[in-house]
């Protein structure tokens, strides 16, 4: 797809969003184009979007609805988080070394850069994934050159130590409750779809759940009560307290990604073979309302940045999706 028809597409689906209803029209939304995006984090404290992919981090400043000088750091970048306290971002990186991979962190009020490195284990690719706790240690995965096991990492910025919380089956995906009290791991390529619940502070990790299916994805509410787990089959959702049907239909419109409100009970689902994300009411696991994007969702492959990487600002005034192309962005509390 061009550059030129990318936006030829995006200024026919802005015609028909601002022809909406009142309420789509008092809530602003709009498409970032960003071709080859990875994952993407926003930094609520200064409005500035990140989004990885490639060898540069690409920013998106809000306030002049225009990017910023890219954070070039090399090799490929993959999943990002910033911080509980909203002060670093953490940046995996799909590239390695000869004996070591890495992540970067950056200090977001100065722009500086630090890279932290691990010795490889055996068949080690690059990093994959990032989660901060709440504590401010960043939980890391990677990947395995070939189908493996990978070890999950925990790094402490304040000490610069690391240490190894158990193994993973590579790639997998590790996501921060809103509050980053809890993190969702799921991990990738094995059939039985391991996945779980970390805690801050816990000393060890281990998988407690399988769905029977590839996962690429997790999400988790802010109190760790309910994980919502994507497959092929439809997406699982481990509740504390109900059984809860899948969401989505097998081989058909089924969500492939998730992420949780940090308030309100609300769960928000971009749907494969749709033009929607659906925002649910996670406590009776009902749909609430839909905002329509710019182009269609594709199936993933059972494959994690592929699109519908969603995520929800801190604030949790503006929701964020990804699309083949970009980042669609949709405001769910006017600003105040």
């Amino acid at each position: 797809m061009t550059f030129q028809t990318t936006w030829i597409r995006h200024l026919a689906w802005l015609a028909v969003a601002l022809a909406g209803s009142a309420q789509a029209e008092a809530l602003a939304s709009g498409f970032i184009p960003a071709p080859g995006r990875a994952d993407i984090a926003f930094d609520s404290a200064n409005q500035v979007l990140y989004i990885s992919g490639g060898a540069e981090v690409r920013r998106f400043d809000f306030a002049s609805k225009s990017f910023l000088a890219p954070l070039a750091l090399g090799g490929t970048t993959m999943g990002m988080d910033i911080s509980a306290d909203g002060k670093r971002l953490a940046v995996a990186n799909a590239t390695r070394g000869a004996n070591e991979n890495f992540v970067d962190i950056v200090t977001l009020k100065s722009g500086k850069t630090k890279r932290v490195s691990f010795p490889l284990a055996f068949y080690e690719g690059g990093t994959h994934a990032v989660a901060y706790d709440a504590d401010g240690k960043l939980l890391v995965t990677s990947r395995f050159e070939g189908s493996g096991w990978t070890p999950l990492r925990r790094h402490d910025s304040a000490t610069g130590l690391s240490e190894e919380l158990g193994q993973l089956s590579a790639a997998a995906m590790v996501s921060p409750s809103p509050n980053h009290r809890y993190v969702a791991v799921a991990e990738g390529n094995i059939s039985s779809g391991p996945y779980g619940r970390y805690t801050t502070g816990d000393a060890s990790y281990q998988s407690s759940q399988t769905t029977n299916w590839f996962l690429f994805d997790i999400a988790i509410a802010p109190n760790g009560s309910q994980m919502a787990v994507p497959t092929y089959s439809g997406t699982f959702i481990d509740d504390a307290k109900k059984t809860f049907p899948k969401v989505g239909t097998y081989a058909g419109q089924t969500p492939i990604g998730g992420a949780y409100a940090p308030a309100g009970d609300v769960v928000y689902f971009p749907f494969a073979q749709s033009n929607f994300v659906a925002e649910y009411d996670r406590k009776t696991m009902t749909e609430r309302r839909r905002f329509t994007v710019p182009g269609q969702f594709d199936w993933v492959g059972n494959g994690a940045f592929s699109e519908g990487r969603t995520k929800v600002s801190s604030d949790g005034r503006l929701l964020f999706v990804t699309l083949d192309d970009g980042v669609f962005y949709q405001e769910l509390a006017a600003a105040k």
